[in-house]
């Protein structure tokens, strides 16, 4: 088939006889492209919290819109979308949940629960400020 269509690339993954010239040229480049790979996922990893902090900053006033260091929110919302797709395409999507959970979620979190929150206007344990809370939280 000429345009290459049904012919799917090969990967690292893909399974190679090892006496053929192809095997043994990829087995020479795979500590070089383990090393790419491995240097690729810490920069993505760090732009997506830089990112994700600047975006926070922002948001919260903390920071000034159009400055000349920082992006406009659009700009940083579509870094943060490549460096997730970035970092889901070499299979550390674990990371990316990892990462946002870390720098957006719980900061968010910690900021509007605490115990005498989630039991207002009940004994404690029973959880009966969790529907006010939780309505404060995506609000």
């Amino acid at each position: 088939d000429a345009s290459g269509a049904g012919k799917s690339l090969p990967s690292l993954r893909t399974f190679l006889e090892e006496d053929t010239e192809r095997a043994q040229f990829l087995m020479k480049l795979a500590p070089r492209i383990r090393r790419l790979e491995t240097n690729t996922i810490t920069a993505l990893t760090h732009r997506m919290e830089e990112t994700l902090k600047n975006l926070q900053l922002l948001r919260e006033g903390r920071i000034e819109e159009g400055n000349d260091q920082i992006p406009t929110e659009d700009e940083l919302l579509l870094m943060l979308g490549h460096c997730m797709r970035g970092l889901a395409l070499l299979g550390r999507g674990k990371e990316v949940e990892s990462i946002f959970a870390r720098i957006a979620i719980m900061p968010l979190i910690r900021s509007k629960v605490s115990m005498g929150r989630l039991d207002e206007g009940g004994s404690r344990g029973e959880c009966a400020g969790l529907k006010s809370l939780l309505e404060d939280i995506t609000s």
